[in-house]
């Protein structure tokens, strides 16, 4: 048993890669492991991205990048800004055709969920709208 330990631990210490956990967000960006990003991001579990938002409004279109993937995640998250004022019905549709489960949240929210969604080792993408 404490060979599965060593190999555990040992297997922890040989990764470079670090998780992208938001550690912090405010009207200047996203600060994820010591960088800030001012702008709209994708995030997954080992990189973070711009995300090139078409408009002010999340649109459908907004997740074609998802066609180019070669595996889907678990789950997305979407934080929409600091209200939500719609249902997103087409972006909900669009990931039912996917079979992608999506949760549609304010930025703080999705920020915080992204974090816990993280320290379980969940296979999800995060699509956050930085508003100002």
């Amino acid at each position: 048993m404490s060979e599965d330990k060593t190999q555990i631990i040992d297997l922890l210490k040989t990764s470079n890669k670090k998780p992208t956990v938001i550690r912090n967000h405010s009207e200047k960006g996203f600060f994820v492991d010591n960088r800030l990003y001012q702008h709209s991001i994708i995030i997954d579990t080992f990189s973070v991205r711009k995300w090139k938002l078409r408009n002010k409004k999340i649109e459908e279109s907004d997740f074609n990048f998802l066609d180019n993937l070669n595996s889907y995640p678990e789950l997305v998250l979407l934080g929409v800004g600091n209200i939500i004022e719609e249902p997103f019905f087409e972006i909900r549709s669009k990931m039912s055709k996917l079979s992608i489960p999506i949760e549609i949240m304010t930025t703080p929210a999705a920020c915080r969920t992204w974090n816990v969604l993280l320290s379980e080792g969940r296979n999800s993408l995060a699509c956050i709208k930085h508003e100002y």
